[in-house]
């Protein structure tokens, strides 16, 4: 089944329940926004598959923000260390990029700051790949949510950061999460905590990614 190493989810299909075979390719993956920060979870039946079909999978978790390069350094991060944790486990197989959305984005990002990557890599399959402004990805994010969050969200995250009671409550909440059950803790949480940065991102009148579509276009080769 599933375990974790150095931040990564990986699946080795010798170790898989029932029909157990050797890998024989390495696939890593990186999901969409949002989505990606669980990919054990959110993409769990696609990934599956692919173990079941003999692919030895690693999953890399990211947090959505508005910076693209600083999530691909993340990831980056993430893998190599993972890869080099799982040693003779994959040592020497071909390695197969998957991205989905915006981790389609990420993987040729990977491809371009890290040539590294490209020594043992087939290729990248993307799916549903996603380079649009924010104001394309995000609908209607020029007209409502940015306005609303500057004006809305803005003043009450300031405002929650200066109460006396903050760090209480922050406590309260860590408390909370310890005594939640693991399946929880390590698949759900992943997902909400991200949702608080990027709304300070929006709240702070962030209306473009970092590099911009155009930026990213040229920075791949």
């Amino acid at each position: 089944g599933w375990e974790i190493v150095e931040g990564c989810w990986c699946f080795d299909p010798s170790k898989a329940e029932g029909e157990a075979s050797e890998p024989k390719a390495l696939v890593h993956f990186v999901g969409g926004a949002f989505a990606g920060a669980s990919p054990q979870l959110t993409y769990r039946y696609f990934l599956e598959t692919l173990a079941a079909r003999g692919f030895f999978v690693i999953a890399t978790p990211f947090e959505t923000n508005f910076e693209h390069l600083k999530i691909a350094d993340e990831i980056h991060l993430k893998y190599t260390q993972c890869v080099r944790s799982l040693g003779s486990r994959v040592e020497g197989l071909q390695t197969i990029g998957v991205g989905h959305s915006l981790g389609a984005l990420e993987q040729l990002l990977l491809c371009s700051r890290y040539r590294d990557l490209n020594e043992n890599r087939a290729g990248n399959v993307l799916i549903s790949f996603n380079n649009k402004p924010v104001t394309d990805a995000i609908p209607f994010y020029a007209e409502l949510i940015a306005p609303a969050s500057s004006q809305f969200v803005a003043p009450l995250l300031q405002q929650l950061g200066t109460l006396p009671q903050a760090s209480m409550i922050g406590s309260v909440v860590d408390s909370l999460r310890d005594q939640t059950p693991d399946f929880i803790r390590k698949n759900v949480f992943p997902l909400i905590d991200q949702l608080v940065p990027i709304y300070e991102d929006i709240a702070n009148d962030r209306l473009e990614f970092t590099p911009t579509p155009q930026e990213s276009k040229s920075y791949i080769e």
